[in-house]
């Protein structure tokens, strides 16, 4: 509330509501009087080389009164920086960033930004510099709240964000360029780029998010992402339903099974696959990787009845039988060893 004093033995006077209005409508006509359309106006701002802050406060009245000025006033900011009349045009966007149209806020803050930019390349001190690079952050991660921004618009304020190194609002400009990009080819571009800031940033719960996205739709580094993805996951999660939600195959559910020190479950999953898969080269792979987990577990009587069963199948494979052998001897079955070596000997007609 305004207040004026005459002397300090005076009453306070306060001035009435109608008061303020006349005032106000006398100071919009005083300068209606000076400029009376927006040409002269626009000639007179653009002219301008002191009175910047009495500028400044009438156009902040102007667009108070028709919005739709607003645009006008832009016009005005953006001419006067192309003049490097840079002072005059920050005052004018400092105005419309406060706008009440997102998009009016957007533009204004982009053509700050650019201003910015261009003082940071003239001859200034250290203060100034960190002054304006700050004053660039805040204008970022302020602008980074609004929600529906325009795709270009957006790509623009990310690439400034990652040039004033303001990571916060530029993880919030990847992810929803992300969001935007869904049905087209920048989709996986800016996932990436979201997962590189969050990871860098400790957004975790970020992270998993894009992390599983980029396993689901980049099939090709499916694997990368997916060892990125593995350290961040929580202790005792379940892996099978992690590999429903990720459409992830048996086999990477095995491998998830060895990362996560559940060997014997990775066995179970190898030895469904076994017994699924009738390519040769992968049965023989399989077998081996589940012999090898029951030996270590010391399991000796699963791959003791493992082998009689497989024994006729790999009976002309040199590896594979000399595997078997060793193996019934440490599981002291010398008996099954020497049964064996006898069959081996009467298919290749020894005896």
């Amino acid at each position: 509330m305004l207040r004026r004093y005459v002397n300090k033995t005076d009453k306070p006077y306060v001035l009435t509501m109608y008061e303020l209005l006349f005032i106000f409508v006398a100071f919009l006509g005083v300068l209606y009087l000076l400029y009376p359309n927006k040409k002269s106006l626009e000639k007179k701002v653009l002219s301008e080389t002191a009175n910047y802050d009495l500028t400044a406060m009438y156009l902040k009245n102007l667009i108070t009164v028709n919005p739709k000025d607003s645009e006008l006033v832009f016009a005005m900011a953006k001419t006067l920086y192309q003049q490097d009349k840079l002072d005059l045009s920050k005052k004018l966007l400092n105005i419309l960033e406060s706008n009440p149209s997102d998009a009016m806020k957007v533009k204004a803050t982009l053509l700050h930004l650019n201003l910015n930019e261009l003082i940071l390349q003239k001859p200034i001190s250290q203060d100034e510099y960190s002054a304006v690079t700050q004053e660039s952050r805040e204008l970022l991660s302020s602008i980074s709240h609004i929600t529906n921004i325009d795709k270009r618009s957006e790509e623009k304020l990310y690439n400034k964000a990652i040039s004033f190194g303001e990571k916060k609002a530029a993880l919030t400009f990847s992810l929803d360029l992300a969001l935007k990009h869904k049905n087209d080819k920048k989709y996986l571009v800016w996932l990436k780029n979201t997962h590189y800031l969050a990871s860098q940033l400790g957004e975790k719960d970020v992270d998993i998010e894009v992390l599983k996205r980029l396993i689901l739709h980049d099939k090709n580094n499916a694997y990368i992402w997916l060892n990125a993805l593995f350290p961040q996951l929580a202790k005792g999660i379940d892996l099978k339903a992690l590999a429903v939600e990720l459409k992830l195959d048996d086999l990477t559910l095995a491998n998830l099974y060895i990362l996560n020190h559940e060997p014997l479950k990775a066995a179970s999953v190898y030895m469904a696959l076994l017994h699924q898969t009738v390519d040769k080269k992968e049965k023989k792979e399989l077998l081996i990787k589940i012999l090898t987990i029951l030996q270590s577990h010391s399991r000796m009587d699963d791959i003791v009845s493992l082998i009689q069963k497989y024994e006729d199948s790999y009976i002309h494979d040199r590896e594979m039988r000399q595997r078997f052998l060793q193996l019934y001897l440490l599981a002291n079955r010398a008996d099954l060893a020497n049964k064996f070596s006898l069959k081996i000997l009467h298919t290749r007609g020894l005896k």
